[in-house]
């Protein structure tokens, strides 16, 4: 696979805002400080837009950098570290029930949690199950995301220009943590707390309950550079999306059932303005989407000029705080905002999956839970690597 430039990355990113977030059925335009979610992707296809949604950046700012040497005593800085096809894969290690002696109110700590958020903060859901990717999709399930700082002073996955300031829900797992903290002090690891509130996040939105798996432990090490060859623009072609999957092990079919989390994502209207107004430069709205969708679409982000994260956000489809099939039912009609999302109906390796899943709500719904337990188990750390930290923002 061809990476774009680090440059041309920067230029690309500059206006994006990633998805996620919910639906007002009142409004279409998100509350000022409600959150910003993002989705699984690949390459840049061509520059556009915004994704919006999440959570991250609520409350007190961050603490400073550690000094050097902070890391865990003995270790080198980067031991913990997972990286793509190195420790443990594919869940090995983890079980069902790891903490029902060592902290048995664990789970009960998440559904209890995540209930109270929602009443206040409806698009959590969307923020966590986002957190949750990126966070696999570099270096596996880790919680590596989470850092602040690391020891040898290298720029952190925090800092990508795939996460930035769009990345949403690490404040809602500090949250989550100092529960635990408190139930049983230095127990339950912080990767396994990001798995544990996107299985609750997911099992709330499909209605399909699954315990999750646990055991995972937590990197020492965190880099903004692999965050950047691993995570990708919401502009990607079938080839660049199906790469990034592949290297998670999943196929063609599995990739489009994992991307029908957009079903509660929104996108801010500069992410697909060009696909309304000025489509490849031809003064003229995309010619795939249906013209009722443009003035749809034209009737909320009616400013082209609006500055970034400033336009409004629209919702992927009309159930935003369900993970339905909805999406899928409109890519069949061609009412999809991001590019990325459109290109899948017309190839023959995705379109068939895009249209099975359109017809059956409920085989959707089974096949999101399936495979999202299979995400939140990628290449994870398990036995002595890695730690538990005691707070995921900075290692032990």
């Amino acid at each position: 696979m061809v990476a774009p430039s680090k440059a041309n990355l920067e230029d690309f990113f500059k206006p994006f805002h990633h998805f996620g977030g919910g639906w007002n059925p009142e409004e279409q335009v998100l509350p000022p400080q409600q959150e910003e979610e993002q989705t699984p992707g690949a390459q840049v296809n061509e520059p556009r837009g915004s994704y919006t949604g999440g959570a991250y950046g609520v409350g007190a700012p961050p603490p400073p950098p550690q000094a050097p040497g902070a890391a865990k005593k003995g270790a080198d800085a980067s031991a913990g570290y997972n990286k793509p096809g190195e420790g443990v894969n594919k869940g090995e290690g983890l079980v069902v029930g790891f903490y029902d002696k060592s902290c048995p109110a664990a789970e009960r700590i998440v559904r209890e949690w995540l209930q109270k958020v929602l009443k206040s903060n409806p698009y959590a859901t969307a923020n966590i199950i986002r957190l949750a990717f990126h966070d696999c999709a570099v270096g596996g399930c880790d919680a590596s995301i989470l850092l602040d700082a690391v020891a040898q002073g290298d720029k952190v996955e925090k800092g990508s220009i795939f996460n930035g300031v769009s990345l949403k829900g690490a404040d809602l797992i500090d949250d989550l943590k100092m529960r635990f903290e408190e139930e049983c002090p230095q127990t339950v690891s912080c990767a396994d707390a990001i798995a544990f509130s996107a299985n609750e996040a997911m099992a709330m939105s499909t209605g399909v309950r699954q315990r999750p798996l646990a055991g995972r432990r937590d990197s020492v090490n965190s880099l903004a550079t692999a965050a950047d060859q691993n995570l990708a623009s919401p502009t990607a072609t079938v080839d660049q999306m199906s790469e990034i999957f592949r290297k998670l092990g999943f196929n063609a079919e599995e990739m489009v059932v994992l991307l029908g989390a957009h079903s509660i994502g929104t996108a801010h209207c500069d992410l697909f303005m060009d696909r309304v107004y000025n489509f490849r430069n031809t003064q003229k709205p995309d010619p795939v989407l249906p013209l009722p969708y443009v003035d749809q679409l034209k009737g909320i982000c009616t400013d082209p000029g609006t500055p970034q994260f400033r336009n409004p956000p629209v919702n992927f489809d009309e159930t935003p705080y369900a993970l339905d099939n909805l999406y899928f039912r409109n890519l069949v009609q061609n009412k999809s905002l991001l590019l990325s999302d459109s290109s899948l109906l017309g190839d023959a390796r995705t379109g068939p999956t895009v249209r099975q899943m359109a017809d059956d709500d409920m085989l959707f719904r089974k096949r999101f839970a399936e495979l999202f337990a299979r995400l939140t188990s990628f290449n994870v750390l398990t036995g002595n690597n890695g730690e538990v930290r005691r707070t995921c923002r900075s290692t032990n």
